[in-house]
Protein backbone atom coordinates (compact mmCIF):
# COMPACT_ATOMS: atom_id res chain seq x y z
CA UNK A 1 0.00 0.00 0.00
CA UNK A 2 1.32 3.65 -0.76
CA UNK A 3 2.01 5.66 2.25
CA UNK A 4 -0.37 8.39 0.97
CA UNK A 5 -2.96 5.62 0.79
CA UNK A 6 -2.36 4.50 3.79
CA UNK A 7 -2.42 8.05 5.63
CA UNK A 8 -5.80 8.56 4.20
CA UNK A 9 -7.26 4.97 4.93
CA UNK A 10 -6.53 5.63 8.23
CA UNK A 11 -7.69 9.41 8.60
CA UNK A 12 -3.98 11.01 9.86
CA UNK A 13 -2.27 13.98 7.45
CA UNK A 14 0.55 13.84 6.67
CA UNK A 15 1.41 16.67 9.23
CA UNK A 16 0.74 14.06 11.96
CA UNK A 17 3.24 11.44 10.48
CA UNK A 18 5.94 14.34 10.08
CA UNK A 19 5.49 15.66 13.76
CA UNK A 20 5.82 12.55 15.73
CA UNK A 21 9.72 12.80 15.36
CA UNK A 22 9.23 16.45 17.04
CA UNK A 23 7.29 15.13 19.26
CA UNK A 24 9.22 13.09 20.58
CA UNK A 25 12.39 15.52 21.26
CA UNK A 26 10.15 17.52 23.06
CA UNK A 27 9.25 15.32 25.30
CA UNK A 28 11.97 14.50 28.13
CA UNK A 29 14.06 11.52 29.09
CA UNK A 30 13.22 9.36 31.32
CA UNK A 31 16.15 7.40 32.74
CA UNK A 32 16.68 4.71 35.12
CA UNK A 33 16.54 4.53 39.36
CA UNK A 34 20.20 3.17 39.54
CA UNK A 35 21.89 6.84 39.07
CA UNK A 36 24.05 5.63 36.46
CA UNK A 37 26.45 8.12 34.80
CA UNK A 38 24.98 7.31 31.36
CA UNK A 39 21.19 6.51 31.51
CA UNK A 40 19.49 4.07 29.25
CA UNK A 41 16.13 6.50 27.29
CA UNK A 42 13.56 4.07 25.79
CA UNK A 43 10.94 5.46 23.86
CA UNK A 44 7.98 4.48 21.65
CA UNK A 45 6.26 5.76 18.25
CA UNK A 46 3.14 4.40 16.46
CA UNK A 47 0.90 5.20 14.06
CA UNK A 48 -1.83 2.38 13.83
CA UNK A 49 -5.64 1.11 13.69
CA UNK A 50 -7.05 -1.39 16.20
CA UNK A 51 -10.64 -2.62 16.22
CA UNK A 52 -13.16 -3.98 18.73
CA UNK A 53 -15.70 -6.83 18.07
CA UNK A 54 -18.52 -6.30 16.34
CA UNK A 55 -21.55 -5.06 18.00
CA UNK A 56 -24.59 -5.51 16.41
CA UNK A 57 -23.96 -3.85 12.87
CA UNK A 58 -21.28 -1.78 14.01
CA UNK A 59 -17.50 -2.41 13.51
CA UNK A 60 -15.58 -0.65 16.11
CA UNK A 61 -12.13 0.93 14.70
CA UNK A 62 -9.82 3.25 16.85
CA UNK A 63 -7.27 5.46 14.71
CA UNK A 64 -4.34 6.38 17.41
CA UNK A 65 -0.96 7.76 17.32
CA UNK A 66 1.45 9.10 19.77
CA UNK A 67 5.20 8.69 21.10
CA UNK A 68 6.63 8.82 24.26
CA UNK A 69 9.50 8.01 26.29
CA UNK A 70 9.85 5.91 29.54
CA UNK A 71 10.89 3.80 32.07
CA UNK A 72 10.17 0.97 34.38
CA UNK A 73 7.70 3.00 36.23
CA UNK A 74 6.47 6.01 34.20
CA UNK A 75 5.89 7.37 30.68
CA UNK A 76 5.33 10.72 29.30
CA UNK A 77 4.16 11.70 26.31
CA UNK A 78 1.01 11.27 24.29
CA UNK A 79 -0.92 11.59 20.60
CA UNK A 80 -4.83 11.75 19.63
CA UNK A 81 -6.98 9.00 18.70
CA UNK A 82 -10.53 9.02 16.54
CA UNK A 83 -12.93 6.90 17.39
CA UNK A 84 -15.11 5.07 14.40
CA UNK A 85 -17.58 2.85 13.06
CA UNK A 86 -15.86 1.27 10.45
CA UNK A 87 -19.42 -0.21 8.78
CA UNK A 88 -20.90 3.29 8.13
CA UNK A 89 -20.22 5.22 5.23
CA UNK A 90 -17.93 7.76 4.72
CA UNK A 91 -17.38 9.93 6.29
CA UNK A 92 -17.36 7.63 9.07
CA UNK A 93 -19.64 7.63 11.79
CA UNK A 94 -16.91 8.95 14.55
CA UNK A 95 -18.33 8.18 18.29
CA UNK A 96 -15.49 9.70 20.20
CA UNK A 97 -11.90 11.47 19.32
CA UNK A 98 -9.51 13.45 21.33
CA UNK A 99 -5.90 13.20 22.48
CA UNK A 100 -3.87 10.65 25.07
CA UNK A 101 -1.66 11.29 28.17
CA UNK A 102 0.49 8.49 29.03
CA UNK A 103 1.19 7.51 32.89
CA UNK A 104 2.26 5.14 35.04
CA UNK A 105 4.00 2.02 33.76
CA UNK A 106 2.65 -1.29 34.29
CA UNK A 107 4.92 -3.40 32.32
CA UNK A 108 7.87 -3.34 29.96
CA UNK A 109 9.65 -6.40 28.22
CA UNK A 110 12.13 -5.52 25.63
CA UNK A 111 13.01 -8.69 23.77
CA UNK A 112 16.25 -7.21 21.85
CA UNK A 113 17.55 -4.29 20.28
CA UNK A 114 19.01 -3.89 16.60
CA UNK A 115 21.16 -0.55 15.40
CA UNK A 116 18.96 2.19 17.30
CA UNK A 117 15.43 0.17 17.62
CA UNK A 118 14.19 -2.24 20.19
CA UNK A 119 11.15 -4.86 19.89
CA UNK A 120 9.24 -5.85 22.79
CA UNK A 121 5.97 -4.77 24.78
CA UNK A 122 4.81 -1.90 26.96
CA UNK A 123 1.94 -1.72 29.00
CA UNK A 124 0.88 1.87 30.92
CA UNK A 125 -2.18 3.53 32.19
CA UNK A 126 -3.35 6.55 30.30
CA UNK A 127 -5.54 9.12 30.03
CA UNK A 128 -8.00 9.54 27.02
CA UNK A 129 -8.66 13.35 27.10
CA UNK A 130 -11.76 13.31 24.85
CA UNK A 131 -13.17 16.34 23.37
CA UNK A 132 -16.00 15.11 21.20
CA UNK A 133 -19.00 14.42 21.42
CA UNK A 134 -18.37 16.09 24.69
CA UNK A 135 -15.07 16.67 27.07
CA UNK A 136 -14.22 13.94 29.79
CA UNK A 137 -11.29 12.04 30.72
CA UNK A 138 -11.38 8.36 30.31
CA UNK A 139 -9.08 6.39 32.08
CA UNK A 140 -7.99 3.20 30.21
CA UNK A 141 -4.88 1.10 29.59
CA UNK A 142 -2.46 0.91 26.35
CA UNK A 143 -0.32 -1.78 25.41
CA UNK A 144 1.93 -1.28 22.74
CA UNK A 145 3.69 -4.35 20.82
CA UNK A 146 6.54 -3.87 18.22
CA UNK A 147 8.69 -6.85 16.41
CA UNK A 148 11.74 -6.27 14.22
CA UNK A 149 11.35 -8.97 11.76
CA UNK A 150 14.89 -7.95 10.18
CA UNK A 151 17.07 -8.91 13.09
CA UNK A 152 14.28 -11.85 14.38
CA UNK A 153 12.94 -10.46 17.39
CA UNK A 154 9.07 -11.31 17.83
CA UNK A 155 7.17 -10.61 20.51
CA UNK A 156 4.80 -13.29 20.22
CA UNK A 157 2.03 -10.67 19.28
CA UNK A 158 0.34 -8.24 16.78
CA UNK A 159 2.25 -5.85 16.10
CA UNK A 160 0.38 -2.30 17.37
CA UNK A 161 -1.48 -1.56 19.89
CA UNK A 162 -4.50 -3.08 22.10
CA UNK A 163 -6.33 -0.03 23.96
CA UNK A 164 -8.88 -1.39 27.07
CA UNK A 165 -11.46 1.16 28.38
CA UNK A 166 -12.91 -0.38 31.43
CA UNK A 167 -16.40 0.22 31.15
CA UNK A 168 -16.56 1.43 27.44
CA UNK A 169 -19.18 -0.20 25.51
CA UNK A 170 -16.88 -1.47 23.01
CA UNK A 171 -13.63 -3.03 23.14
CA UNK A 172 -10.39 -3.80 23.80
CA UNK A 173 -9.35 -2.83 20.77
CA UNK A 174 -6.76 -4.81 19.05
CA UNK A 175 -4.37 -4.93 16.35
CA UNK A 176 -5.92 -6.86 13.16
CA UNK A 177 -4.84 -8.11 9.94
CA UNK A 178 -5.23 -6.73 6.77
CA UNK A 179 -3.05 -9.22 4.94
CA UNK A 180 -1.64 -12.35 6.21
CA UNK A 181 1.30 -11.54 8.93
CA UNK A 182 0.58 -7.64 8.42
CA UNK A 183 -1.53 -5.42 10.55
CA UNK A 184 -2.57 -1.94 10.12
CA UNK A 185 -0.17 0.62 10.91
CA UNK A 186 3.46 1.27 12.41
CA UNK A 187 5.14 0.62 16.05
CA UNK A 188 8.65 1.26 17.13
CA UNK A 189 10.65 1.29 19.95
CA UNK A 190 13.66 3.38 20.58
CA UNK A 191 16.86 3.16 22.50
CA UNK A 192 19.68 5.40 23.44
CA UNK A 193 22.32 6.61 25.85
CA UNK A 194 21.55 10.27 27.46
CA UNK A 195 24.76 11.85 29.05
CA UNK A 196 23.75 13.43 32.41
Amino acid sequence: MKRREFVKKIGIGSAALTSLPTLAQAFFQLGDSEGDETRRATGFRFVCVSQADRVGEILPRINMNGCATFNHSRAQGGGSYNEIDQNSPVPRTLFSAGRWDAGRVLSVNIIGTCGVLAAGTLEMEVRLLQQIPHRAVIPARLRVVCGIGACGFDPGEEEGFVLTIPGHRFGPYRPFEVAPGFTFGITIFTTGEQDD
